[in-house]
């Protein structure tokens, strides 16, 4: 029977993931409560993914990538190989 284990930290894959829409959040100036606006979500829900208390759902990935220009994979990518 294959392994289905995920092949990597997904606790640190997380918090991967909360300090990579961090720095660009930061980059491009925005707020917690901006990005949220315009991606369409409570600024709540940033700061749990920034804060690695939460995983974002796929749709609330797309959201936050396209406000912060750049695609889902860029924020995806590699997690937790480094």
């Amino acid at each position: 029977m294959p392994d289905h284990s995920p092949p990597h930290d997904w606790e640190e894959s997380s918090h991967e993931l909360g300090q990579r829409l961090l720095h660009r959040r930061e980059a491009l100036g925005l707020s917690q409560e901006r990005l949220a606006s315009l991606a369409g979500i409570s600024r709540n829900q940033i700061y749990n993914i920034e804060k690695s208390h939460n995983s974002p759902s796929m749709d609330t990935l797309w959201s936050i990538a396209a406000v912060l220009e750049i695609s889902a994979s860029e924020l995806i990518n590699d997690l937790g190989r480094s």
